[in-house]
C-alpha cells in the first residue's frame, strides 16, 4: 500500500469518477485505474463497483475510506512537522550555565526567541565552569553564557559572541572597616584579605580578579578559595576577607543586607558576558537563535 495508492482511492471516492479523480490529481486516468487496481489485488477486496453508467464505493471501501483519509493525514502531518523542524520551528534548544546571575542577565535575548518561536522547548542545565564548554562541544547543551576565559582552551571548536561588559564591585560585610567607602580602586586593595572562587568552578572571574591586580603590579592575598557561591558569600558575612562579583551579581544574593557593595574604579575593572556555541551545531532552532542574535 502506498501512498498514491490511497491519494488516488480517495479521489475517486470523493468524485465517484476515475476521469475527474485523474484530472484532481494530474494524473492520467490509466494511472489512477492502475493504483485502484494495485490497491484492490494488495487488499483483496474490490473497492468500487464499476458500471458503464457510475462508479460506486462498495461496502468495504466505504469502510476504508475514513481509514484513508486517517493516513493521508497523518502523513501531511509527518512532512509538516518535519519541515518546521528544519525551518526551527520546533524542536529544541539547550542553554547552558555556570551561576544562575549571568543566564539572568542575558535572559531576554532568550525570551524574544520564545515568543517568536512558542514551539521551541528552551531547557537549562547548570555545569561547573571547567565543564560547560566541553559540554557545548559534545552537543549536550546548544548554547553557553560565559565569558572569554572560561571558553579559553575551546577557542577552535566554539564561536564566541560578547554581549556586553559590566563592572565588578567589591563585597564586604557590612562590619569591614571598608564598607562606608563610596568607590575603591584595586591599589587601596593591595594589603586586604580575599576569599573568591576556586579557579575549577569559575575560571572567568578567578582570572579576572588576578589579571586587575597584576595590572597594579601586586598580588591578592587570598585567604579562602571557595567551592560555590554559598560558602563564599558564608566567608564574607564572617569577615574572613572581601570579595570581588560582577555587579549585577548584587540582586540576587540572598540577606543581601549583610554586606556592603562598593564599585571598583579602574579601566581594567570589569568582565565581558558573552554567548558561545559548537561551530558545527546543525541543530535548526539554534540556528534560528543566531539568526535573531545577528
Amino acid at each position: 500500500m502506498t501512498l498514491t495508492q490511497l491519494e488516488c482511492f480517495i479521489a475517486v471516492a470523493e468524485t465517484l469518477s476515475f476521469t475527474k479523480a485523474a484530472q484532481k490529481l494530474s494524473f492520467v486516468q490509466s494511472a489512477v485505474s492502475s493504483k485502484i487496481a494495485e490497491l484492490e489485488k494488495e487488499l483483496g477486496v474490490e473497492l468500487f463497483i464499476r458500471t458503464s453508467k457510475y462508479v460506486r464505493l462498495t461496502d468495504i471501501g466505504k469502510q476504508l475510506l475514513n481509514n484513508a483519509y486517517k493516513i493521508v493525514a497523518l502523513v501531511d502531518d509527518c512532512y509538516i512537522r518535519c519541515d518546521r523542524f528544519k525551518r526551527g520551528v520546533t524542536g529544541h534548544l539547550v542553554i547552558g550555565y555556570v551561576f544562575p546571575p549571568t543566564l539572568r542577565s542575558v535572559l531576554s535575548i532568550f525570551e524574544k526567541f520564545i515568543e517568536e518561536r512558542p514551539e521551541v522547548a528552551i531547557q537549562f542545565r547548570t555545569y561547573p565552569d571547567s565543564q560547560f564548554a566541553q559540554a557545548c562541544v559534545e552537543k549536550e547543551v546548544d548554547i553557553i553564557v560565559t565569558c572569554p576565559d572560561s571558553i579559553s582552551s575551546y577557542r577552535n571548536f566554539l564561536v564566541y559572541k560578547p554581549l556586553f561588559k559590566e563592572k565588578y564591585q567589591v563585597v564586604m560585610s557590612k562590619t569591614h572597616h571598608l564598607a562606608g567607602a563610596k568607590k575603591l580602586s584595586v591599589e587601596q586593595l593591595c594589603t586586604e584579605d580575599f576569599c573568591i572562587m576556586d579557579r575549577r568552578v569559575n575560571v572567568g572571574i578567578y582570572s579576572d580578579i588576578i589579571a586587575m591586580f597584576a595590572k597594579e603590579d601586586f598580588s591578592p592575598h587570598i585567604v579562602a578559595e571557595a567551592n560555590a557561591m554559598t560558602n563564599l558569600l558564608l566567608s564574607v558575612e564572617m569577615n574572613n576577607g572581601i570579595t570581588i562579583l560582577p555587579k549585577s551579581w548584587q540582586k540576587s544574593i540572598l540577606n543581601s543586607d549583610r554586606f556592603a557593595f562598593v564599585d571598583l574604579e579602574g579601566s581594567n575593572t570589569e568582565r565581558i558576558v558573552g554567548l558561545a556555541w559548537c561551530n558545527n551545531n546543525t541543530n535548526p532552532a539554534l540556528k534560528q537563535f543566531l539568526k535573531q542574535l545577528e
